[in-house]
């Protein structure tokens, strides 16, 4: 109980240090090319204003202003330019940066349990069905691209409408924040990422998850919100996702990516089983068609 406070704090800290860190590089990325341009189209002038504000004499007062009207506007060439529009543009996508990867961390702190069995390979698997995979499909839950003695693939259906109410909802925080507190911009600014990450995970493609029996590997095709990974089977452990469906634990993050079937051996067992190139396909109608050409693979 003790770690797992622990683990909820260190989360919560997390999330308050990537908002802060983004407010920050936000808002740096905006105003230091400004600055810098202004520092190189004047040169010299900075440091003369850095002279007054050290609260130099009267007559030096007076030299430093002359000098400060005297200078001049140097047009600033290309490279100028170009390094000056490329550190505020590093300085911003620090932010779309820093999210995923605080997103990543509180995962990583707060990772699912994995599946304990020692003989899971040994369990009888269920029985894959045409049945079974359209009322998955109809249910909104799964979503399924390939499936036959080479590759299983699946993805979670983008809840679109679920996501743009959510975006819509930060959308109109966003505003409501900069009205309500005129010298909160970092809030406000949180709020638009915040709105931006949800508009980002309704539109994007949904992740898939591979799994490649003829190479023996798990893959995740992820986008910006969801990295993806290929590993070896053996090194994939099974997660628990919502209470009872089962999910594939990411092998550096390790949060869970949903997988099809429910949280127990029987589930796993069929993975197992479907993975191991060297025995015949597993239980159900969806592979009957593939049967024959497995064997004979074998053969």
């Amino acid at each position: 109980m003790k770690t797992k406070r622990i683990r909820i704090l260190l989360s919560i800290s997390i999330s308050i240090c990537a908002l802060t860190l983004s407010v920050i590089f936000f808002k740096t990325g905006l105003s230091l090319p400004l600055e810098m341009a202004e520092y190189m189209s004047f040169p010299g002038r900075y440091q003369l204003e850095k002279q007054l504000e050290s609260g130099p004499a009267y007559e030096e007062r007076v030299a430093i202003h002359s000098k400060l009207e005297n200078i001049k506007e140097v047009p600033l060439n290309i490279f100028e330019i170009t390094f000056i529009l490329l550190t505020g543009g590093i300085l911003i996508s620090m932010v779309f940066l820093n999210i995923p990867i605080a997103i990543m961390l509180i995962h990583k702190i707060m990772k699912s349990e994995p599946l304990m069995s020692m003989v899971i390979q040994y369990q009888a698997p269920f029985a894959l069905t045409k049945t079974d995979i359209a009322l998955a499909e109809a249910q909104g839950i799964y979503s399924f691209h390939q499936i036959n003695d080479t590759k299983l693939v699946f993805s979670k259906p983008r809840l679109k409408k679920k996501l743009i109410k959510t975006g819509i909802i930060w959308l109109i925080i966003t505003p409501i924040t900069l009205l309500a507190f005129p010298g909160g911009f970092g809030i406000t600014v949180a709020s638009f990422f915040v709105t931006l990450f949800f508009f980002l995970k309704a539109f994007l493609p949904s992740p898939q998850l591979i799994f490649d029996r003829m190479e023996g590997r798990v893959r995740l095709k992820g986008n910006i919100t969801s990295p993806g990974f290929s590993v070896d089977f053996e090194k994939v452990y099974p997660a628990l996702m919502h209470g009872e469906m089962l999910a594939i634990s990411h092998p550096l993050f390790e949060y869970s990516i949903l997988a099809y079937g429910k949280f127990n051996t029987d589930t796993w067992s069929f993975y197992v089983h479907y993975m191991d190139r060297n025995r015949p396909l597993p239980a159900g109608d969806v592979f009957d068609a593939f049967r024959e050409k497995d064997y004979l693979r074998r053969k």
